[in-house]
C-alpha cells in the first residue's frame, strides 16, 4: 500500500496533440530538468459490483494489461490539496501477487465481496474472469497512449509527467480525452507538485486546465454527454470540459 501524490490537467486545444509535442520538446521548465524516458501502451477495466458498492464507497479497483504485464490495482477517492492535487492511497501490483491477495481482503472487510475462500491464483490465466466469479463485472475500458518523462532537480528525480491520449467508448464511437498529470516521486515533497504545477499552469495558461476528476468518472461524463448529443466528432471542446466541471463531480 502506498500514497499517490498528483496534479492532472485536461488539455485544452483544437490540436492536443501538438501541446502535448511542446511539452515533450521541453529540457527544463524553472529550475527542473525534464528527461523523455519512454511511451507506454495498456488497456484499462474498471470492475464493481452490480449494485454499485464499489462507486458508492469511492473506490476504484482496476485491471491494466501493458504488454505482457498485467496488473492490479485499488484507489479511494482521495483528498485534494489547496492547490489541486490530489493524494490518494493506492494499492498496486501483479494481479497474481501479494496485491490480489491485499486487495481481496479490503473488499471483504467493507462487506463488497463475501467470499471467504483463501485466494490461490495459480493455474488461473483470466484475470478478468476470476473477478466475475466473485460477482464483479467491467463498468469501464478503456485504452491509453502515455508519454512519460522524469522530472529531476539538482539531478534528484522528484516528479514524473504523464502525457495521456486516452481511448474512450460511447456506444460504438470513440472519444479522445488528453491530459497530463504530475505526480511525485515522494509523496511528502509536496512543494514540488506545487511548483511544478504553477510552472506549467503559467507556460500553456490557455491550453492546460486544472481537472480534479479521475478518468473513470470522466469517461461516464463524456459517454453521457456523446449520447445527449452534446459532443461532436471525437475531440471533446472548451465547453464541454467545463460543462463537467460545472456537474460538481468529485
Amino acid at each position: 500500500m502506498g500514497l499517490e501524490f498528483e496534479v492532472t490537467f485536461v488539455i485544452l486545444s483544437l490540436d492536443p496533440l501538438k501541446v502535448m509535442d511542446r511539452i515533450l520538446g521541453l529540457s527544463s521548465i524553472g529550475p527542473y530538468d525534464l528527461v523523455f524516458e519512454k511511451e507506454l501502451v495498456f488497456t484499462d477495466r474498471y470492475f464493481d459490483t452490480h449494485s454499485g458498492e464499489l462507486m458508492d464507497q469511492r473506490l476504484g479497483l482496476r485491471l491494466r494489461q501493458s504488454e505482457n504485464t498485467g496488473l492490479i490495482c485499488m484507489k479511494d477517492a482521495g483528498k485534494t490539496s489547496a492547490f489541486g492535487g490530489i493524494k490518494r492511497t493506492e494499492i498496486e501490483g501483479p494481479w497474481t501477487g501479494e496485491a490480489m491477495d491485499i486487495i481481496l481482503d479490503a473488499l471483504r472487510e467493507r462487506g463488497i465481496i463475501r467470499d471467504s475462500t483463501p485466494c490461490n491464483l495459480s493455474g488461473i490465466s483470466d484475470s478478468a474472469g476470476f473477478l466475475y466469479g466473485l460477482g464483479l463485472h467491467i463498468i469501464q475500458k478503456r485504452e491509453t497512449i502515455r508519454q512519460i518523462t522524469k522530472v529531476l532537480y539538482h539531478q534528484v528525480p522528484v516528479a514524473r509527467i504523464d502525457l495521456d491520449t486516452v481511448r474512450y467508448q460511447a456506444d460504438k464511437a470513440e472519444i479522445l480525452h488528453h491530459e497530463m498529470e504530475i505526480e511525485l516521486k515522494d509523496a511528502q515533497e509536496e512543494t514540488h507538485l506545487e511548483r511544478l504545477a504553477g510552472l506549467f499552469e503559467e507556460r500553456f495558461y490557455n491550453e492546460l486546465m486544472p481537472w480534479g476528476i479521475n478518468k473513470l468518472l470522466t469517461g461516464f461524463a463524456l459517454e453521457s454527454m456523446y449520447k445527449k448529443g452534446m459532443i461532436q466528432g471525437s475531440q471533446p471542446d472548451r465547453h464541454i470540459y467545463e460543462e463537467i466541471m460545472d456537474m460538481g463531480i468529485t
